[in-house]
């Protein structure tokens, strides 16, 4: 048997494995694999769904707008979602150098793959459409079987999706070394999420007459399973064959070339992956972050602990992926601001200026919950080679890595451009007031991590119950900006003790997260020493996570 050629009990087994897994909570860093995870995912998206099916239900628009707004959405919100996906299904290093040297074919582990890929699609895209679906009853021109007819051209739609991210993924394989996909694919991510703001600006730069009920829409795949799910009722606009099947013959060749690739030595170069990608830092700087972070934490042990923290975030995709995700949404609120970055001490300043600290507080705390849960979780035996006494300067080090990345080179790089915009009393004084929020976000919430960086690996369901935390922070955040619009920015002296306020609330917090965190060091290395080991994951059962909480 050729080693690339489809054998179809080794997919039956493969599949039945990776079900086996995800029900052993084995593979939790996946949202496919971890029912729980995807429950609650997909329990989200049924409310999000809401959306279309309050325009649905207004009547004052047609099935054919129902339908590209609901295709449009599942279109947005599944690329993020698949890109990780894929990435973690398809880039697993681990998996590869178990599986690269045993007789299974390229294809069928692909295939297995990819059997799980699109169930997690059509999962998202059925509980997104589920509701605009019931909803469009209630329009004009439908019948009885619209609701069936909708969630069909959803769940078809939903399958391209995942066929072509994975195409583009292949394509990124064959262009990008092994070692550096994911890092692409992470980059690919971020300039997606800006570049939706950012064509409107450039629509009205080249004068572009757009419109929406053009013919050339039909070019676009959400065009192509809208006109499916209208099935005979007004859909032929939104399919026109001479601009259609072109956009048609691209995807093919894109799925098609980039699945070739994955079924060509794939787990072979997969498995390269392993392999550190990132560029080492020369000793100068190292030396001095070294000199910085023992003068922040007093002790050798904080300042090694940092460098430590500062490597491993920086090649692991968990980390990196959850600050994206951060950061991407928050950025394009201010990215579609009106009124652009003007001075927050003006009378129309920008609501975005007066938003930037808390957004920028809110992607920290979420880069720091993410250390303990990682790719490179077999680190926390390095921990146990760790003395007592230094426990207490790794907990040191990664907090003051923290703030010199989350809080001080970003009030630093705020000083700066804000400095050279609106003088140096307004753009000192905001600079200072960034600072002072940013550390108070570290500080409050730095004692909410659950374990040393780099010890636990990453958990599905965990990151969908974070999410609820995340919009409390996003909403607080908000009501902040909002008080400092009405009245602390109405006065530069208010200000000024508005940042001496929240600057002492920062020291108070952070002595007590600290100590916090001291305390439970000990007990968390304790867990993990008992526990016993596995191939995928060393996931907690739910009494350690009783204790460790």
């Amino acid at each position: 048997m050729s080693i690339g050629a489809f054998d179809r009990r080794q997919y039956v087994l493969i599949v039945r494995l990776l079900r086996t897994l995800g029900a052993r909570r084995e593979l939790t860093s996946q949202f496919g694999m971890h029912g729980p995870a995807l429950g609650i995912l997909a329990a989200l998206l049924v409310l999000l769904g809401g959306f279309p099916a309050l325009v649905a239900l207004t009547g004052r628009v047609t099935p054919r707008d129902v339908l590209m707004l609901s295709q449009t959405m599942t279109l947005v919100l599944l690329v993020p979602l698949l890109i990780a996906e894929a990435a973690d299904a398809l880039l697993n290093p681990a998996e590869a150098a178990v599986l690269a040297h045993r007789p299974i074919g390229n294809l069928t582990y692909v295939a297995a793959k990819l059997t799980y890929l699109i169930g997690f699609a059509v999962v998202v895209g059925l509980a997104l459409n589920a509701l605009p679906a019931l909803a469009g009853l209630r329009l004009e021109g439908t019948s009885r079987f619209y609701p069936l007819t909708h969630l069909a051209a959803a769940a078809l739609g939903a399958a391209f999706t995942a066929l072509a991210t994975c195409g583009a993924l292949g394509v990124l394989f064959r262009m990008v070394p092994a070692a550096r996909v994911r890092n692409a694919a992470l980059w690919a991510q971020l300039l997606g999420g800006l570049s939706l703001p950012a064509l409107p600006h450039v629509l009205n730069l080249i004068d572009a007459d757009i419109r929406f009920d053009g013919p050339y829409w039909s070019a676009l795949p959400v065009s192509w399973f809208a006109a499916l799910g209208l099935a005979g009722k007004g859909g032929s606009a939104l399919f026109v064959p001479a601009f259609a099947l072109p956009g048609m013959v691209l995807s093919a060749g894109l799925v098609l070339a980039g699945l070739s690739v994955l079924t060509q030595g794939y787990m072979i170069r997969t498995s390269t992956t392993r392999r550190a990608a990132g560029t080492t830092t020369s000793v100068r700087r190292s030396r001095l972050a070294m000199r910085l972070l023992e003068r922040l934490t007093g002790s050798r042990a904080g300042a090694g602990g940092g460098l430590f923290v500062m490597k491993m975030a920086r090649r692991d995709w968990q980390v990196r992926r959850t600050l994206l995700q951060a950061v991407v949404p928050l950025l394009l609120v201010v990215l579609t601001a009106r009124g652009g970055l003007r001075s927050p001490f003006e009378e129309d300043g920008s609501f975005a200026t007066h938003l930037l600290p808390h957004i920028f507080g809110i992607a920290m705390i979420a880069a720091a919950d993410a250390l303990a849960f990682s790719d490179h979780y077999r680190a926390r035996w390095i921990f146990l080679t760790v003395p007592a006494s230094g426990l207490r300067g790794v907990v040191r080090g990664t907090l003051a890595t923290l703030w010199l990345s989350g809080a001080a080179i970003p009030s630093v790089v705020v000083l700066i451009v804000a400095t050279a915009a609106w003088g140096v009393e307004h753009g000192g004084l905001y600079a200072a007031y960034t600072l002072a929020v940013l550390s108070c976000y570290l500080g409050v919430f730095g004692w909410a991590q659950r374990g040393l960086p780099f010890t636990r690996q990453a958990d599905a369901k965990r990151t969908i119950g974070n999410a609820s935390v995340v919009f409390l922070c996003i909403i607080l955040g908000v009501a902040a900006a909002i008080v400092q619009v009405v009245w602390l920015f109405r006065d530069v002296g208010r200000v000024a003790i508005a940042s001496l306020v929240l600057g002492a609330t920062a020291v108070i917090a952070g002595r007590t997260s600290l100590r916090i965190l001291e305390n439970k060091a000990l007990s968390l290395l304790a867990a993990f020493s008992g526990r016993d080991r596995r191939t995928f994951t060393v996931a907690l059962d739910e009494a350690e996570d009783d204790d460790l909480a």
